[in-house]
C-alpha cells in the first residue's frame, strides 16, 4: 500500500480490542522511496497496540522505531466500545510499502488501503509510546543515553575519577574522594588535599594556606615587591670632615670614622674624617640608622 500525500498523520487501521484479552500487531516493511546505495529504506517499523484489564478501561501501545523512516509516530482515538482508529505519522515518498498485521483470536483489525490523510495530528487522539531500537544505523546521542559528549557539554554536579567526590558541590576529585579542585563562589577555585584546603586561586592571585617547598628557581615577572624590601647594595657615602675640639671627636650617626689628619700635636686643629655607611633599596641611597 501506499501513503499519499506527503508527511503527515495516516488513520491506517481500526480495531477492536476486548479488555484483558487483545493483543494486536502492524508492522511496516520498507521506507520512503528507492534508491540504490540507501538501505534504510529497507526498514521495519513495529506497532504492538495492547488492551487494558477494564479498570480503567481502554488500550495502550508503544511503537519500535528501527530505522530512520517509516512509522514515526502514532496515537489513537476510542470510537465506541471495544473499537478504536489507529493513527501513524510517516515521511514523503512512504509509497510501495508492506503491510503485515496479526492479532489474538478476540480482536480484529482492519487495515485502511487508501488511508485518510491531514498534514497535522487530528485533535482529540491519545498518544502512544516510541521507543527508538539503537543500532550502527541510528546510534544513540549523548543526550539520549545521559552522557556527556566528547565534543562538549555540561556536567551538573560533582565528578569522581576513579572514585566518589567527597567535596561535593561543583568539583573534581582525583583518585582520592577528598583531593581535588572546587569551585567556591564565583572566580576562586580551591585545591583540597585529604579534605584540607591547601590553596586558592582567584583572578590576579594565588592564595596558598601551606608551606611552599620549591626545589628550583622563581622567577618572577615583577620585582616590585622584592625591590621595596630588600638590600641591593652597600657602599660609603661622600666625605665629611671636621676638626676634633681639644683632640676628641665621636663619629656622626650613621657614619664611620675613615681617617684622621693630625699635624704635630692635637691642638684642635686636626680633622677627622667621616664617611656615611649607605643601603641600596629599590632605586635609592639611604643612610643607615644608629643605635
Amino acid at each position: 500500500m501506499s501513503f499519499n500525500g506527503g508527511a503527515g498523520w495516516f488513520k491506517l487501521a481500526t480495531v477492536t480490542m476486548p479488555q484483558a484479552s487483545s493483543v494486536v500487531y502492524i508492522s511496516l516493511i520498507g521506507g520512503a522511496g528507492y534508491n540504490v546505495g540507501s538501505p534504510q529504506q529497507a526498514g521495519i517499523s513495529e506497532l504492538v497496540l495492547r488492551a487494558g484489564n477494564g479498570n480503567p478501561k481502554g488500550i495502550t501501545g508503544a511503537l519500535w522505531r528501527r530505522t530512520s523512516v517509516g512509522f514515526t509516530n502514532f496515537a489513537w482515538v476510542n470510537t465506541s466500545g471495544d473499537t478504536y482508529d489507529i493513527y501513524v505519522e510517516i515521511g514523503n515518498y512512504a509509497t510501495g510499502v508492506n503491510i503485515q498485521w496479526d492479532y489474538t483470536k478476540d480482536a480484529t483489525v482492519q487495515i485502511h488501503t487508501s488511508p485518510t490523510y491531514t498534514a497535522n495530528k487530528p485533535t482529540g487522539l491519545t498518544d502512544g509510546t516510541v521507543y527508538v531500537i539503537y543500532s550502527s544505523h541510528i546510534k544513540p546521542t549523548a543526550a539520549d543515553v545521559g552522557a556527556l559528549s566528547l565534543s562538549g557539554g555540561q556536567l551538573n554536579g560533582a565528578l569522581g575519577i576513579g572514585t566518589s567526590s567527597a567535596l561535593g558541590g561543583n568539583s573534581i576529585v582525583l583518585g582520592d574522594n577528598d583531593t581535588g579542585f572546587k569551585q567556591n563562589g564565583d572566580g576562586n577555585l580551591d585545591v583540597y588535599a585529604n579534605n584540607v584546603h591547601v590553596m586558592r586561586f582567584v583572578s590576579g592571585s594565588i592564595q596558598s594556606n601551606k608551606t611552599i617547598n620549591i626545589t628550583g628557581r622563581v622567577n618572577p615577572s615583577d620585582y616590585g615587591n622584592f625591590d621595596s624590601r630588600y638590600v641591593k647594595d652597600v657602599r660609603l657615602g661622600t666625605r665629611v670632615v671636621q676638626l676634633m675640639a681639644r683632640g676628641g671627636r665621636y663619629e656622626k650617626a650613621g657614619h664611620a670614622i675613615t681617617g684622621l689628619r693630625i699635624i704635630g700635636e692635637v691642638d684642635g686643629d686636626d680633622e677627622a674624617i667621616f664617611r656615611p655607611i649607605q643601603k641600596y633599596i629599590n632605586g635609592t641611597w639611604y643612610n643607615v640608622a644608629q643605635v
